[in-house]
């Protein structure tokens, strides 16, 4: 958890480089977060992430799972099952993201333990 720690305040330190840009800033802050189990920022942050069209379609497949796990959680299905068919839609129909919603809904989790 220390180690998780230090590297979310490094991201802070990055965040303060003029070509850095922000939407990277709020993915890695939300999977920081999320890997700390703290939910309510983790899901904040990616969602922050995720409204930003180009960086969503460079790293759907690494910002969509968790969002979606935080989004179930906070129970907010609809919401989850709407983000998942938009990606679907700009990944040309792949399953994957709502067959992670279905996952999650059934009681599935990403992270063990």
């Amino acid at each position: 958890i220390k180690l998780l720690r230090d590297a979310l305040r490094r991201v802070e330190f990055v965040a303060q480089a003029p070509n850095v840009k922000p939407s990277f800033i709020h993915f890695a802050r939300g999977m920081f977060y999320y890997f700390l189990k703290e939910h309510g920022e983790a899901l904040i942050n990616l969602e922050q992430a995720f409204e930003h069209p180009g960086f969503r379609q460079k790293f759907a497949y690494n910002l969509f799972p968790p969002m979606a796990e935080e989004l179930i959680r906070s129970g907010r299905h609809v919401e989850a099952e709407r983000y998942a068919q938009t990606m679907s839609q700009e990944k040309n129909g792949d399953t994957f993201f709502p067959d992670i919603v279905r996952f999650l809904i059934s009681g599935g989790s990403l992270l063990s333990g």
